[in-house]
Formats: C-alpha cells, structure tokens, sequence
C-alpha cells in the first residue's frame, strides 16, 4: 500500500518519449485515433464540441487503510477534511492531497453511520468488547476530536439484526431492527427519550434524519408497514401515514419535505417514490416499474442508490437500451410528471451522484459494446442542467485506473465535492482496487463552473 500522497500501483507506466525524429511520425499515426476518441466522447456527453480534461489521481487508499468489512467504509467532507470510518477508527485526511490529519478509535467495529453532519458532527455506531453495536459515539470532523460517546441500553433480544444510527434536529437517534430507538441529544450525549418494543402494536424497522426524524414501522405482525413522523426532542408522532399490504419502505431520501422509496421491504429495490405533505398525506408519486434501478442498503433506509433530490424534483436511474443501459430522468413529484431524460446516449450506465449548487453532477464507467464487452473508453463524470438534462463533460478518468469502472457502475458511494469526484467503494472482497479514491481535473484545466 503506498502512503495517499504517492502514486497510485494500479496506474500504468507512460511509454518512453520518443526522440525527436521520431515525434512527427507519432504525431501523425496517433491523430486518426484522437479524432476517433473525440468523437465518442462527444457521443456519450451530448455532442460537446470538446472533451473535458483527463482526471489526476489525487490520492487513494487501499484495504489495509480502510478495511471493507464488517460494514461498508462511509466517508464525510467539513470544509478541507474528508472524514473516513471504516474497521475500528474514524480518519481525517486532506481532502486535496490524503495527508492524515487525525484519528480516532473505537472500541470495536462500525456497526452504522450517519449518512448526515451536523454543525461539522458525525454520529457512528459501534462495538464494545462486551456488547455488539452497544455504543454511540459523535466526532467532531473538523477538529478531530470524539465529542462524547455513551453506550446503549441493552437490547431486548440477540442476533444478528441491522442497526441505524442518525442525527436530526439536535438529536442523534441510535436504532435496531424492530427492537427501537434510543435518541441522545447531540450536544452532550445526555439521553433523552426511548421508543422500544412494541407502540400501538407497531415495531420501529427503521429510521431516516436530516431536518427531522421519520421513522419506518412494520405493524400487524408485518402485514403492513407505516410511516411516522417523531418529534426529535421528545420521540413523540407528529403523525402516523399507514400504507398499503404488501408495501415496504425501501428507502427515506429525505425529511423535509418527506419523500420515501416503497417496493417490498426486503430487496432495498424502490419502485415508487412518493412525497407526503406536513400531516403525511401523499401528495405526489411517481411509479418507477421494472426500469428502476433506484437501490436501498438493507436494514439502513437512508443509504440509497440511484436518486437524488432537489426540493420536489427527483432525479433518477432507470435502465434503458439492449444491454442494461441506464440514464438519469429528472420528475416532478408534485405532480408525478417526468420532466426530461438526459441527452446521454442510451448505451452509457448513467448514475446521479448529486447537487453541485445549479447543476446536477452524474458519472457513467465506459460503454458496453454488443461483441467485445467493455469498449475501453474512459469512465466520465458529467454536469448535468437540471432544467432539461443536456450535459456537459466535467473530466474523463483513465481506464488504467482498474475497478474505478465498477465502483461508478455498481460498486461504490459517490459523491463530487468542491470540483472533486469521491468514490468509496461498497464491496466485502478486498483486492487490488482502490477503496476510497479522489480525483480532480489537472491543475491548469480546471473544470468549468467551479
């Protein structure tokens, strides 16, 4: 493994420069294939005139700096510092450059994250020597330091059960599978309210933060499933949406307004979104079908793939083409309209990554080809108007890069901070591949609109 300063083993070396008798010649064999390159890239970014700039390999960081399991790496950014949990340590690292910064132990493995901050504080679930998933601890991302930990109340039973941990509206909620919540107050870690076992015959399976707190419940011995919204100081309901049989929560992308993933409950596979207003009554939804390929961690609601929200208007992958394409389609949720698919070519694998003030970051690894599977191009990361979805090319990233590819396709968590692209790959096999990965465009090409 080297340091995240130095360069990359997975990179392939430059050929020699040739002398300068030579160069002509090179000059003039490789500009038929520049040609043939600028034209695909022009294909898959909307018919750009010009391609965007080669991404740099800023840093990265393999499997024996962030281990893989037991539970997925899950990275944060505060102003210059990435926060990293993975194995039994949260790490600080430069976001530009991957110098580390600070660490702080746990006293075993992560168990759950918050997927939000607050006030630069992150909330991580973890192990005790003498208790699985029993403590709750708060992190301090921009000073390094373990604002308070506290351990949890036991749990009501044993096994091997999913655990959510979630910070919202001054309160950090820490919950089991259909066992409950117990909710600290963020500041100091005081606890203050518990919501356990069974409520008006109704088990907590999960829980969303952000702006509030919203929580999924599975009821009648799971033949029906809820929604309920929490007051954060004191866990009492707001109000209790129930939904129909044979209808689980996939996913809760967001809380304010509340707009939740259903389908079955147990794959993590949305088939619809829906937007409930302030006393929970739908008010908008948009049926995805077979074409989704919106998917939800199981056990953890608000870790999702394939959307991403702006107000009201959700973008998301669906797949298109022969060969299990896929694009973005932007919707109007108040209405259930769709309101555009990008200007990408159907044949690329197009994934939202999110909001970058006015625009819409997404990527796509490279095209598949009917015959010779993988064509080679590189892997592009894109911006997006979230008014009509044309697209513009923000960097292309080097197919010597390997498992870069898979991490954008399937394989990864991403995210595009401050005109860098973050990948946190999402897969219990180590290997070769990079774990976490930061890219940016050279120094004298920035991206545009930075």
């Amino acid at each position: 493994m080297s340091s995240p300063t130095e360069s990359p083993v997975f990179e392939v070396p430059r050929p020699p420069r040739p002398g300068k008798r030579q160069r002509w010649r090179y000059l003039f064999l490789l500009f038929p294939i520049a040609v043939g390159v600028v034209a695909v890239v022009n294909g898959l970014s909307g018919g750009d005139e010009s391609s965007g700039p080669t991404a740099k390999l800023a840093w990265w960081l393999d499997n024996t700096k962030a281990p893989l399991a037991p539970h997925d790496p899950v990275a944060w950014t505060s102003g210059d510092v990435l926060a990293l949990a993975a194995g039994r340590q949260v790490t600080g690292y430069g976001v530009t450059d991957g110098t580390k910064r600070w660490a702080v132990p746990l006293t075993g493995d992560v168990c759950a994250a918050s997927k939000l901050m607050s006030g630069g504080r992150i909330a991580v679930l973890h192990s005790d020597p003498g208790a699985k998933c029993g403590r709750v601890q708060v992190i301090d991302v921009q000073r390094g330091t373990a604002v308070w930990q506290r351990p949890l109340p036991p749990w009501d039973s044993s096994g091997d059960k999913e655990t959510q941990v979630v910070i919202a509206d001054g309160v950090v909620a820490a919950q089991r599978e259909d066992e409950g919540i117990n909710a600290f107050r963020l500041r100091d870690g005081k606890p203050i309210w518990q919501r356990i076992g069974l409520v008006q015959g109704c088990l907590y399976a999960g829980v969303g933060g952000g702006e509030a707190l919203v929580a999924e419940q599975t009821c009648r011995g799971g033949l029906t499933t809820a929604v309920q919204s929490l007051h954060a100081a004191n866990g009492k309901p707001r109000w209790t949406r129930v939904l129909g049989e044979d209808t689980g929560v996939a996913g809760i992308f967001s809380t304010n307004p509340v707009v939740i993933g259903t389908g079955d409950g147990y794959s993590g596979e949305v088939n619809e979104v829906m937007l409930l207003n302030k006393s929970g009554a739908p008010a908008g939804r948009v049926k995805l079908g077979k074409d989704t390929k919106v998917q939800c961690a199981t056990g953890e609601a608000t870790w999702c793939d394939g959307i991403v929200l702006n107000g009201t208007t959700a973008y998301v992958r669906v797949q298109v083409g022969e060969f299990s394409g896929a694009n973005v389609v932007a919707y109007d949720l108040t209405i259930g309209r769709r309101l555009w698919k990008s200007d990408i070519t159907d044949r690329a694998e197009l994934v939202p990554v999110g909001m970058d003030g006015a625009r819409l970051i997404a990527a796509h690894p490279p095209v598949s080809s009917r015959k010779h599977g993988y064509s080679g191009e590189p892997s592009t990361v894109v911006a997006l108007d979230p008014r009509t979805g044309k697209s513009s090319e923000l960097m292309s990233i080097s197919e010597s890069q390997t498992g870069v590819d898979e991490m954008i396709r399937s394989k990864g968590r991403l995210s595009w901070v401050n005109g860098l692209f973050v990948l946190v790959r999402q897969d219990s096999e180590p290997g070769s591949e990079p774990v976490l990965a930061v890219y940016e465009p050279p120094k004298n090409k920035a991206a545009p609109n930075q």
